[in-house]
C-alpha cells in the first residue's frame, strides 16, 4: 500500500512540475507580443480622410432621406391633430432633416484634420523615387547590375 501511495505522490509531483513548466511557457508566449509601432503620418492622414468622407456622405444621405420623409409625414398628419399640438408641427417636421448636419459636419472636420497632418519628411515620396530612378535609401540593391542604368544615364549627360 505504501509503494502505491508513494508512486501516486511522485506521479502527482511530476504532473505538478510539468503544469508549472507548461504554464510558464504559456505566460512567455502570451507576454511575447509584437510591439505596435505608432502609425505614420501618411496612415493617420488616410484614416482621417477616409472616415471623414464616409461620415460626410452618410450625413448627406441622412439629410436627403429625412427631407423626403418629413415631406411625406407632413402630408399625412390630419389638420385637427396639427391644430391641437402645443408646438408648430409644420416647422418641426420641415427642419428635421437638419439632424443630418451632425454627421456631415463631423465628416468635414475629420477631412480637415486629415488634410492638416503634415507629410513625414523621413519617408521619400514616390514621385521623388520615380524622378530620380533610384530606390529609397533604406533599400539595398538586389544585385550588382541593379543601378547600372543610373550610371549610364550620368555618363550620357556629361
Amino acid at each position: 500500500m505504501e509503494e502505491v501511495s508513494e508512486e501516486i505522490s511522485t506521479a502527482l509531483d511530476q504532473m505538478h512540475q510539468e503544469m508549472i513548466k507548461d504554464s510558464g511557457a504559456l505566460v512567455a508566449v502570451k507576454s511575447f507580443k509584437k510591439e505596435k509601432t505608432p502609425p505614420s503620418a501618411r496612415e493617420r492622414r488616410e484614416k482621417y480622410i477616409t472616415h471623414g468622407l464616409i461620415s460626410l456622405f452618410s450625413g448627406v444621405g441622412l439629410m436627403i432621406f429625412l427631407y423626403f420623409l418629413s415631406g411625406s409625414l407632413l402630408l399625412r398628419v390630419p389638420e385637427d391633430i396639427r391644430a391641437r399640438a402645443p408646438f408648430d408641427i409644420d416647422s418641426a417636421v420641415r427642419i428635421i432633416w437638419l439632424v443630418g448636419l451632425m454627421p456631415a459636419l463631423t465628416g468635414v472636420g475629420r477631412i480637415l484634420a486629415g488634410l492638416s497632418i503634415r507629410r513625414d519628411d523621413r519617408e521619400p515620396s514616390l514621385r521623388e523615387a520615380i524622378a530620380t530612378n533610384e530606390l529609397p535609401p533604406h533599400y539595398e540593391p538586389a544585385s550588382v547590375t541593379e543601378r547600372t542604368t543610373n550610371i549610364l544615364n550620368r555618363d550620357v549627360r556629361s
